[in-house]
């Protein structure tokens, strides 16, 4: 979760996909951002967001579920992936980089 800095919204970005947004090991790459207006106490903004695949030590290619979500703009957020190693990392230590362009928000 992350707000935005005149504090209006609440951004929430899901661990990983949901059982709607094909929500298994082998195909969860879809997640959703969420936006939540704090004044109006109601959701105000839904986004598809695919998270990074990396290839774990046998070559099986992976989902890497978010870690952390950051603010930067109304138009950018940093999202910080887990390498899902258990906190033991990765044998190599390519960055994956993905970026949100919102659109407008869903009613």
């Amino acid at each position: 979760m992350t707000v935005s800095p005149d504090e209006k919204f609440l951004y929430l970005l899901l661990q990983s996909s949901t059982l709607q947004d094909g929500g298994t090991t082998t195909t969860r790459r879809n997640t959703r951002l969420l936006e939540w207006d704090l004044k109006k106490k109601k959701f105000s903004g839904e986004w598809v967001v695919q998270l990074p695949v990396f290839k774990d030590e046998t070559g099986a290619t992976k989902v890497a579920a978010q870690s952390e979500l950051h603010f930067l703009d109304k138009d950018r957020f940093l999202v910080l992936a887990r390498d899902s190693g258990h906190g033991f990392g990765q044998p190599v230590s390519a960055s994956n980089y993905r970026h949100v362009w919102p659109l407008a928000p869903t009613s």
